[in-house]
């Protein structure tokens, strides 16, 4: 038998080393977990690393026989690795398995399905649960039934399964019953049944680019609530051009901010294999990243005929780029990356620094935007202070220590509010942790159920008292009656402006906003709801190139980052160019 965790280990040591070369998302993936295994050691700390666990798994993958090799399957070094932290993390108060969904995005050919169908086995088995509820899942049968019947021709192939689990049923086998603990497995797929009112303690969901919205995926996921460990295996290949709905747009986004610490999810796994974005797609030196399997389930002399195709013919090179590459195709544009509007950050305590900022900026010119909510969703607001004569101005360096320019950048405070009587639910079914941003105060409570303007509103007027607030843009379709509500309070009907939500409108004060990121000339607290959404941002764009917003292609909540471009376009519109501030002396910080 072979020493996995020694097997694990070597190749996590050679990936943090730079010796075995991996996308940017699995190296992120395995110092996720070299970070975890540190923190594992504070006894508060919830989780542990049971190597024994992860052996477990990979002792099962490598004795079964599967029915399209003549030999039992071996792992290669990245997948005893992979399935050594999927398995391998428990919970040190009951010693339950610490993942709940595993979101694995692998091109094709690296053996997915056939470690599907030894995960279904597993889970039949290995919980020692009785009555588990295992379910290959799928839209339609003949997908559902990819990973099932592979799993039934390895229990059929494997004398010491064949003497736990009973097959049931014949052309097709209907399920798989395990004669101990009454536990049984079967496809299911919602063309022929509802996925509704299932026990389940395990399910394989595969190739879910082709699952359009959240349906399957939380019918499935609410369906796990009772069982003691589920575990929820997601595994495809990148969705395509056309899958602009798809489970896999929501699922990527999520990964990344799992992985890059935007959201501290412990429960949530993903590995994702691809090429890096800098990488050109026929560089064969950077194929290993998105297909480790290179030489091992995949021939290289398959992939350069194919990138020889590619080079001749759009349609190929798509095709070669999602299938080979597992790149996402035409995939959604996100206008500003994390790590830019990560530089733009003031070091140090977020909770700190915004306390920092309503101090010393209080008394300071400022430009507010709104974006309200129609109902029950979040509301934003952004308090945007143009640079003054007297600020202090940063030295903008290159890599190298070298000074690029020097700036005197915009500051941003945001404001959120989200009617309190939902937002456990909210956290609960969006997997966003707006309570935690409740208690340490970026986010504020509004009483009831539906957004309360009124609440905003008097929030608005607190802040007018604290702030020199010269102009105040907003959406007309939701926010007439809080403007009517401020007004009648006092402030200033010409210091009023609608910000109409239109490409024409829109196009600059978009395009300003992100080269203004880019360069470092907007300075923040690194608010991390305003942080989320700003990466959540996706733009919609017509044939003349104009851009805006776009709420239903961006992954989710986006009001806060609309709210600081509509404050940006307003406070450098022509109109308003005399409150901005001469150039300062300079002086080195």
């Amino acid at each position: 038998m072979r020493d996995y965790p020694a097997i694990a280990a070597q190749y996590i040591s050679r990936v943090l080393s730079g010796e075995e070369l991996v996308c940017r998302k699995v190296r992120l993936a395995v110092e996720r977990h070299i970070r975890d295994l540190e923190r594992s050691r504070d006894p508060d700390y919830p989780y542990y690393y049971d190597v024994q666990g992860g052996a477990r798994f990979c002792r099962l993958f490598e004795l079964v026989r599967p029915s399209k090799w003549p030999e039992p399957m071996v792992m290669a070094p990245w997948q005893v690795a992979h399935d050594m932290m999927l398995y391998g993390w428990k919970q040190k108060a009951d010693h339950l398995r610490r993942f709940r969904v595993a979101y694995d995005r692998w091109p094709r050919k690296t053996g997915k399905s056939a470690r599907g169908s030894v995960q279904f086995i597993y889970h039949l088995l290995a919980d020692g649960e009785r009555g588990a509820e295992v379910y290959s899942a799928a839209l339609v049968e003949e997908q559902a039934r990819r990973v099932f019947d592979e799993a039934v021709e390895m229990v059929r192939g494997t004398p010491e399964l064949r003497r736990e689990i009973d097959i049931i049923g014949d052309s097709p086998t209907r399920r798989l019953k395990v004669k101990d603990t009454g536990s049984v497995g079967r496809p299911l797929s919602r063309d022929k049944e509802s996925m509704e009112g299932l026990n389940i303690s395990f399910a394989i969901g595969d190739e879910v680019h082709k699952w359009a919205g959240r349906g399957a995926y939380d019918v499935l996921r609410y369906g796990m609530r009772s069982r003691r460990q589920p575990l929820f295996e997601l595994i495809t290949t990148a969705p395509s051009a056309d899958d602009t709905t798809s489970i896999c747009n929501t699922m990527d986004d999520y990964a990344e901010k799992v992985l890059t610490g935007i959201i501290d999810d412990a429960r949530f796994f993903a590995w994702i294999l691809e090429i890096d974005e800098d990488d050109k797609w026929d560089d064969e030196s950077k194929w290993i990243k998105a297909c480790p399997n290179l030489g091992i389930t995949v021939k290289l002399e398959d992939m350069r005929q194919e990138a020889l195709e590619a080079r001749n013919d759009a349609g190929s090179l798509n095709a070669f780029k999602r299938y080979s590459l597992n790149v996402r195709v035409d995939a959604l544009e996100q206008p500003i990356a994390a790590a830019d509007w990560g530089a733009c950050a003031r070091p140090g305590d977020p909770v700190q620094l915004r306390a920092d900022s309503l101090a010393t900026l209080a008394g300071r010119i400022c430009f507010v935007a709104l974006d309200l909510a129609l109902t029950d969703d979040t509301s934003a607001l952004a308090l945007l202070f143009p640079p003054m004569e007297n600020d202090p101005v940063l030295m903008i360096m290159d890599d190298g220590g070298e000074v690029l320019r020097p700036v005197q950048p915009w500051r941003i405070i945001p404001f959120f509010w989200i009617p309190a009587d939902n937002i456990l639910d909210r956290v609960e079914k969006h997997q966003v942790p707006y309570d935690t941003w409740r208690d340490q105060g970026f986010l504020t409570t509004t009483p009831g159920k539906v957004t309360d303007y009124d609440f905003i509103a008097a929030c608005f007027l607190e802040l007018s008292k604290i702030f020199d607030i010269r102009e105040l843009a907003y959406d007309p379709a939701l926010a007439n009656g809080l403007i009517k509500k401020i007004l009648q309070n006092g402030f200033k009907k010409d210091r009023v402006v609608k910000f109409a939500q239109t490409m024409l409108n829109y196009a600059a004060p978009c395009g300003d906003f992100v080269r203004a990121i880019s360069r470092r000339e907007v300075l923040h607290d690194a608010d991390p709801v305003l942080r989320w959404q700003i990466t959540n941002l996706r733009w919609i764009k017509n044939h003349t190139g104009l851009i805006m917003p776009d709420k239903l292609k961006s992954i989710e909540k986006i009001d806060g980052a609309v709210a600081s471009i509509m404050a940006y376009g307003r406070a450098t519109h022509p109109d308003n160019a005399k409150l901005i501030a001469p150039k300062a002396k300079v002086t080195v910080l």
